[in-house]
Order: C-alpha cells, then sequence, then structure tokens
C-alpha cells in the first residue's frame, strides 16, 4: 500500500470497512477528446476485463478513512495498532539517510565563523 502512495496523485481510503485505491491519472491510451481506448482491439487483459459498472463519478463523498501520503499509513497502523517494539516503519535506508543528513547539518553549523565557541 505505501508504495501506491509513494507515485504521484494516487490515494488508499477505507469506506465501510473496505480499502480502495484510487488513481487520478487518467490511462496513456484514453484520447482526450473523445475519452475512447485508442488501443481498444489490442488492450492488455486487465482492460478487457475491467467494468465501470460500479464506478462512482460523485466528488463530495466522505470516506471512513482516506490517505495520500505514506507516513499517513504509518501513523494509522501505530494508531490502531499500537507501536512496534523496537521496531521502525521506517526502511533502514531512510533512517540512515536522515541520521547523516543530521549529522551534516550539526557538523556545518558548528563550522559558522559567526558561531561562538565558548
Amino acid at each position: 500500500m505505501r508504495w501506491f502512495l509513494l507515485h504521484e496523485r494516487a490515494a488508499v481510503f477505507v469506506d465501510d470497512h473496505t480499502w480502495y485505491l484510487l488513481v487520478y491519472s487518467p490511462c496513456n491510451y484514453l484520447d482526450q477528446k473523445t475519452n475512447l481506448c485508442t488501443i481498444y482491439e489490442t488492450r492488455p487483459n486487465i482492460c478487457r476485463e475491467y467494468s465501470s459498472n460500479k464506478c462512482e463519478y460523485e466528488d463530495g463523498h466522505v470516506y471512513d478513512q482516506y490517505f495520500e501520503l505514506p507516513e499517513q499509513i504509518e501513523e494509522y497502523a501505530e494508531a490502531v495498532l499500537g507501536p512496534r517494539r523496537g521496531e521502525t516503519f521506517r526502511s533502514p535506508k531512510q533512517e540512515e539517510k536522515e541520521s547523516v543528513a543530521t549529522k551534516d547539518c550539526e557538523t556545518k553549523s558548528n563550522d559558522l565563523p559567526w558561531r561562538s565557541k565558548y
């Protein structure tokens, strides 16, 4: 789920205890003027099996939960499931990058000429 939210124009929502994925990007093969598929005869199976019968076209719907960022999923999981013992939701690489960035900032701020050394 976090993977989807790392992409632009995607969201996840919960409605009546069911989780859904929203993708706000139009298909690359959808003709913007006619709203028809430009590769209809050779379209992939996922398109052939898709039905828009259950699509909702209203904008004013309120969802039980709505997530646009991976951090929102992490916060929700921690609120519902409780904190993980000794572990984090973040990947080790991300924590390492943040740790290095923090150390760089500390080093640079200590090297400023106007900073008092007393």
